[in-house]
């Protein structure tokens, strides 16, 4: 994705989702944070499918790297990540100095591994909670 196309993705996700909101226990949460997250995870995954980390760029780091940048600075690190995916989609991405092909590290393995049994453990609470939610106020 073109630079100016990733800051416009950007801006318009962070409008759309700061809007809309769950009511969690009570208390109002912004579906951006979700986004935040689903984002960082999606990066993360996809960063070490294509091996971001062979590449001359600022943000061309392994998978839990990437997902910490995310959550911490997600509003430069999205358009960046996403403009670094199409050079290298493209073929236009620079290799860093002596960069080969490399399998898929066992750490990045470990990484997907444990994001979906977490997500998959949110998603069971989340939704047991709902239902919780929902039996106490039909009483």
């Amino acid at each position: 994705m073109k630079t100016r196309d990733a800051i416009l993705l950007t801006i318009a996700l962070i409008l759309l989702t700061s809007f809309v909101g769950l009511n969690i226990a009570g208390q109002y949460v912004a579906l951006s944070w979700f986004m935040i997250l689903g984002t960082a995870i999606w990066a993360a995954i996809d960063s070490s499918k294509i091996q971001l980390n062979r590449y001359k760029s600022g943000i061309s780091y392994g998978p839990f790297a990437l997902f910490l940048g995310f959550l911490l600075l997600w509003v430069v690190a999205f358009p960046w990540y996403l403009v670094m995916r199409y050079r290298i989609k493209t073929g236009t991405a620079v290799l860093k100095d002596g960069a080969k092909p490399e399998k898929s590290s066992l750490m990045a393995n470990v990484f997907v591994l444990l994001t979906w049994v977490l997500l998959s453990a949110a998603a069971v609470l989340l939704l047991g909670f709902g239902y919780l939610m929902l039996c106490h106020h039909q009483r």
